[in-house]
């Protein structure tokens, strides 16, 4: 008997939303909610479920500050929505005129607990957002990818010959 070994894939097709080109996690629902795009997996293993939810918001004009983009990113987005303050530290990288920052929160809300991880790319008078929350079960390996794959388009913001993608930054995810 032979058995032949062949990798799982666990992301798709390149794709592009706005700005980006990404590659979409195989077998996650896929919906638009409040023009952002949303991937989600969850799943129940012992009574116990664990999700994750990848949320790719469309660019907004910049405000020529990485930071103040950021800030003004997480207020609309997680302290909004979840009534948290902004994340103690953040992770900033810069290269080709993209300034990248990412930072992260536990939150609880209706005593279930997960990690809100954003991160904006500003650069070329334009600022996106990714958005993370998750649970439970480990995701770190598809996040890792995803984030990796995401790449924007800078065709569409910039001069042609500026590329850059999440894959040319060092990022922790953060645990928890």
């Amino acid at each position: 008997l032979i058995l032949f070994m062949f990798p799982v894939s666990v992301l798709g097709q390149i794709e592009q939303f706005d700005i980006a080109k990404f590659t979409a996690p195989i077998g996650w629902e896929r919906s638009m909610n409040n023009g952002a795009l949303i991937f989600t997996d969850s799943k129940t293993i012992d009574g116990k479920t664990s999700f994750c939810q990848i949320l790719i918001h469309p660019s907004v004009e910049s405000t020529g500050d990485a930071v103040k983009d950021f800030k003004a990113t997480w207020n609309r987005l997680v302290t909004t929505q979840f009534k948290v303050t902004p994340p103690g530290g953040t992770q900033t990288n810069k290269r080709d005129g993209w300034t990248i920052i990412i930072g992260a929160s536990n939150i609880t809300v209706q005593n279930q607990s997960f990690k809100s991880i954003l991160i904006t790319l500003s650069g070329f008078g334009k600022t996106m957002a990714l958005q993370i929350n998750t649970a439970g079960g480990d995701y770190t390996e598809i996040l890792g990818k995803f984030i990796d794959n995401f790449q924007p388009d800078v065709k569409l913001v910039a001069k042609p010959g500026n590329t850059v993608g999440l894959s040319d930054y060092l990022f922790t995810i953060p645990e928890g």
